[in-house]
């Protein structure tokens, strides 16, 4: 034990022998300055922030953040013919189509032309056609646009059987001609058997002006 004051050793003595002081002082002086040392263990208080007030107390490691990950380009995505390797094929704004009749067979039309030949009973909706850019067959009903999608064996036999009632004129969207039929009672059975005679002919029409098919 030495003394708090001159560092005289004081062991086994009341009072040191070079300053007088009391050895329970130095003792209780010593203890107190070892008990104040900060440990190497003991937690160190955070340091005051830039405003001057003390962080609050933690025994807990500082947080660590992760590292921002690095942000990879992406691929831009593949447009149609690049996933499948090869380009989409281009639909013509106008198809041709070459009508297999007498004088049609190596000549290609429009559906503006195919409208018209089929309104002057040059074509019949089983008429075949061929695609002039695939080369595929098909039948002139299957264009739309060109016959109507009114059957013309339904027509007849509502005529037939229904025409007196005006039934055959509602089912080709004829509204007007359907009232008048149905309100006459068939025209006194005079236009009921006029349309007979007309949808027999082909010569009745949608309320597009479509030849039915």
């Amino acid at each position: 034990m030495f003394c708090a004051n001159c560092g005289n050793s004081i062991a086994g003595v009341a009072f040191c022998t070079e300053c007088g002081t009391p050895a329970v002082t130095a003792t209780t002086t010593a203890a107190a300055a070892a008990f104040a040392a900060p440990n190497s263990t003991d937690p160190v208080p955070p340091p005051p922030n830039s405003t001057g007030v003390a962080q609050p107390w933690t025994d807990a490691p500082p947080a660590q953040t992760a590292p921002a990950q690095p942000v990879l380009p992406q691929a831009p995505a593949p447009q149609p013919e690049q996933a499948f390797g090869q380009a989409l094929p281009v639909m013509n704004s106008q198809t041709l189509y070459r009508p297999q009749i007498p004088g049609f067979e190596n000549r290609a039309v429009g559906l503006g032309d195919l409208s018209i030949m089929a309104k002057n009973k040059q074509i019949k909706p089983e008429t075949m056609l061929v695609d002039a850019n695939s080369n595929l067959p098909l039948q002139a009903r299957q264009l739309q646009g060109v016959f109507s999608d009114k059957q013309y064996l339904i027509a007849l036999i509502l005529s037939i059987f229904l025409g007196q009632l005006g039934i055959d004129r509602f089912y080709t969207g004829q509204i007007g001609a359907g009232i008048g039929k149905l309100l006459t009672f068939g025209g006194l059975g005079i236009w009921w058997l006029i349309d007979i005679f007309l949808y027999a002919s082909h010569s009745v029409t949608d309320n597009q002006g479509r030849p039915l098919s």
